[in-house]
C-alpha cells in the first residue's frame, strides 16, 4: 500500500511559477510585430535593437523587417541567460518567427518524469505481485 501511495505523489502534476523571458531583437533598422506568452500577445514595433520582458510557460514573438534590404533581423528567447532559441533573415521585408517553453520535452513537465513513472509503477508492480504470492 505504501508504493502505491508513493507513486500518486510522484506522477501527481504540480504548478509552478511562470518563467521569466528575454526576446531579443538585433536588427539596424524599422521593425514591427508581436511578442506574447501563455495566450496573450502585444504589438511592438520600433528601430534598432530592443529587449521584451515576458512571463509565461510558454513565449513566442514574430518581428517583420520594416525594410527591403539585405541587413539581418535575428530574434532570441532566452531565459536565465541561456538562449533556448534563435532565428534569423536577410530577405527583404523577412520575417522571423520564434517560440520557446518550459517544457522542452515530456520529461520537464512539473511532477512528472516518464521513465521514473513507468520505473516505479514497474516496482509497484512487482511488489503487488510478491504481495500476492505470499498471501
Amino acid at each position: 500500500m505504501i508504493t502505491f501511495l508513493f507513486v500518486g505523489s510522484i506522477i501527481s502534476p504540480t504548478s509552478s511559477a511562470a518563467v521569466s523571458w528575454e526576446v531579443k531583437i538585433a536588427y539596424n533598422g524599422e521593425w514591427s510585430g508581436s511578442v506574447g506568452g501563455d495566450g496573450s500577445s502585444s504589438s511592438y514595433e520600433g528601430y534598432g535593437g530592443r529587449t521584451i520582458s515576458v512571463s509565461g510557460d510558454i513565449v513566442s514573438a514574430a518581428i517583420q523587417k520594416g525594410e527591403d534590404n539585405s541587413a539581418e533581423l535575428c530574434v532570441s528567447i532566452s531565459t536565465g541567460g541561456e538562449v533556448k532559441e534563435s532565428s534569423c533573415t536577410t530577405a527583404g521585408y523577412g520575417m522571423v518567427t520564434v517560440s520557446a517553453s518550459e517544457y522542452s520535452d515530456v520529461d520537464s513537465i512539473p511532477g512528472f518524469s516518464a521513465m521514473g513513472a513507468i520505473s516505479i509503477l514497474g516496482m509497484a508492480a512487482i511488489t503487488f505481485s510478491r504481495e500476492q504470492q505470499l498471501q
